[in-house]
């Protein structure tokens, strides 16, 4: 119970953050990583009320091994979601440092398969891997580049892409920074 009090407190401290951040023109990107954080918090809190009805809800002939052995999976749920959480921060802080200099350096593999996507997002609703390698062909490693550019990793290039169903989209927290950094390379 009183992990929830406490995601609570945060949660409420980061809404009233990026409160202040919008209402005094802060920095989108701060505002973004606090909304991100609250949502996350708000994912662990939902577990941790689902946990305790749950525990609630339990049978008493449940062994106390049986009830350690559910603690156990829950803890690791919340852990899970604080390193997701975190996970996304170091992702968000990597892709906002390195893309601007993909922008300089037309010529890097990265910046070429970025550039790619943007060109064809302006043509086409829905972009495939094949489409995305069709327009890269002169890269030599196609598939090496654009895997570490939609996943997560310690030395990937920065997760800029999601793919799902055989769609490709900028990833949701970097988006709006991406397509602002693209728009400013073209005047």
């Amino acid at each position: 119970m009183q992990s929830i009090i406490t995601n609570f407190s945060i949660l409420k401290d980061n809404l009233e953050s990026v409160a202040f951040l919008i209402s005094k023109g802060g920095s989108e990107q701060e505002s973004h990583s606090k909304i991100v954080q609250s949502l996350v918090l708000l994912s662990q809190i939902e577990s941790e009320f689902k946990s305790l009805m749950n525990n609630k809800e339990l049978p008493q002939k449940t062994s106390s091994e049986e009830k350690i052995t559910l603690i156990a999976r829950q803890q690791n749920n919340v852990n899970s979601s604080a390193n997701r959480a975190n996970e996304i921060d170091i992702e968000v802080e990597k892709v906002t440092r390195r893309v601007p200099r993909w922008f300089k350096n037309p010529s890097q593999y990265n910046s070429t398969i970025l550039h790619a996507f943007l060109r064809l997002s302006e043509k086409h609703d829905r972009i495939t891997p094949q489409m995305l390698r069709r327009e890269c062909s002169a890269l030599s490693d196609f598939d090496g580049n654009y895997n570490q550019m939609k996943n997560f990793g310690k030395k990937n290039h920065g997760k800029v892409f999601e793919e799902a169903n055989g769609i490709i989209t900028l990833w949701e927290p970097v988006k709006k920074y991406i397509l602002e950094l693209y728009k400013q390379q073209k005047v």
